[in-house]
This record gives C-alpha cells, sequence and structure tokens, in this order.
C-alpha cells in the first residue's frame, strides 16, 4: 500500500499512540492526563481522539495478554526484553488487529507499525516487528503482505511461528 493511500491523521494517531505508551510506560503518569494533554497537543480531530483513546484503552487494561502474545512469537525474546518503543509498537499493532477501533486492514496496521519503528527505532527493530507480527497473525516470512488470520487465530495469539 502506498503512502497516500494511509489517512494522515490515523498516521498522526497512532504516533500519537506510541508517544502515549512510551510515556505511561516510562514516566507513569495518570492515563487520562497524558490522553488528553497529548491529544490536544497533536491537535487530532475527534475521530483520531476517539481512536487514539480507545487503543491506548485496551493495550493498558491487556498489557499482559499482549506482552505473553510477544513472548511467544519473538524468537527467543522476551517482550520485557524488548525497547519501549519496540514492544509498544507491536502492542499497539496486536490490539488494532485484534479489535473493532479501526477499519483498517491487517496489512494496512502492519505496514504502519514498520513505518514507526522506521521513525522511531533502529533499522532491525523494522524487520523484527515485522516478523513477530507475522507470526502473530499468521502469515510466513518471504510473503508480500500479512495473510488475513481468521478471528479464532488472532483471539488466541495467531499461529505459532513453527506452523
Amino acid at each position: 500500500m502506498s503512502e497516500a493511500q494511509v489517512p494522515t491523521s490515523r498516521r498522526v494517531a497512532r504516533e500519537t499512540i506510541l508517544r502515549i505508551l512510551y510515556t505511561m510506560e516510562v514516566g507513569r503518569p495518570v492515563v487520562d492526563e497524558a490522553l488528553l494533554e497529548t491529544i490536544a497537543a497533536h491537535k487530532l480531530d475527534e475521530s483520531a481522539a476517539d481512536f487514539v483513546q480507545s487503543v491506548v484503552r485496551d493495550v493498558l487494561a491487556n498489557k499482559l495478554d499482549l506482552d505473553a502474545t510477544i513472548t511467544r512469537h519473538a524468537s527467543g525474546y522476551k517482550a520485557r526484553e524488548l525497547t519501549v518503543v519496540d514492544r509498544n509498537i507491536i502492542r499497539m499493532a496486536i490490539t488494532e488487529v485484534r479489535s473493532d477501533i479501526s477499519d483498517a486492514s491487517q496489512a494496512t496496521i502492519v505496514v504502519e507499525a514498520m513505518e514507526l519503528a522506521r521513525k522511531y527505532s533502529a533499522e532491525e527493530a523494522t524487520k523484527f516487528i515485522h516478523g513477530v507480527l507475522g507470526s502473530v497473525f499468521g502469515h510466513k516470512r518471504g510473503t508480500e503482505s500479512p495473510a488475513v488470520a481468521t478471528e479464532s487465530s488472532v483471539a488466541v495469539g495467531g499461529l505459532d511461528s513453527n506452523d
């Protein structure tokens, strides 16, 4: 998918989510304050603000399950061993795919996660994040885009990487 096809406001919203999750993990402020301040600072419209709030709250509410999923699919790494940025990029992508928060395709969500990694992390992180998300969502290495996972496979953390 070309960059022009991805809604700019959703891209800004995803960057905002990453900033909030990072702040929550490193600084541990009150969630409502972090949400309101960051949404206001980025001048998000109501739709984008609702999206940000939904994803952030879902990530925070399901952090243990998300981290267990990451650990199962991260090729020998535990979620807590990843950088705060990488861990939160993966958490938010899994959350967005698993929920009905977004109407974006799974492929778009994975591409956006990789773009966030390119911008905010190391080059190796982009490949690592793509591999983890590919494993979670059940696509094999070497395919051009993630296969659409069935609802049941996503709900239980996707397919094992050796399937």
